[in-house]
């Protein structure tokens, strides 16, 4: 029960707060935007053009080389993210900023939820 007639904000508002907090994090961090962008298309510029000699294997299906590894910058993309979401995860436990939290009226489920959708909303992730 919430005293004074003041009743619990939903869980996607709880969600949301942290969320924003994440991605604003995030934003001030701009090493953090551009890596997880930049590393995979590099990677795929140079693995898309000195593997594509392998379409020439037989019964390589025959389509481009750079069609078949289109989705690993993607997965590398999500990757980063994912380890950058964790890392940012592990700080704020560290520095007691889930300590403080866990004494106002926001559920666990939204902070772990707030903290990890942050990257999903955030630039670094519309790769």
């Amino acid at each position: 029960m919430v005293a004074s007639g003041l009743s619990e904000p939903h869980l996607l508002a709880q969600i949301g707060a942290v969320a924003r907090r994440s991605v604003i994090r995030t934003i001030r961090q701009r090493g953090l935007i551009a890596f997880p962008i930049l590393f995979p298309l590099i990677l795929f510029a140079i693995n898309g053009s000195a593997l594509s000699a392998a379409t020439k294997i037989p019964g390589f299906p025959p389509v481009s080389y750079r069609a078949f590894l289109l989705a690993v910058p993607f997965m590398q993309g999500a990757l980063f993210v994912a380890v950058t979401a964790g890392v940012d995860l592990a700080r704020d436990i560290e520095s007691g900023f889930f300590n403080r939290l866990a004494m106002t009226p926001v559920r666990a489920s939204a902070m772990l939820a707030g903290q990890m959708g942050g990257p999903l909303l955030s630039p670094r992730s519309s790769l």
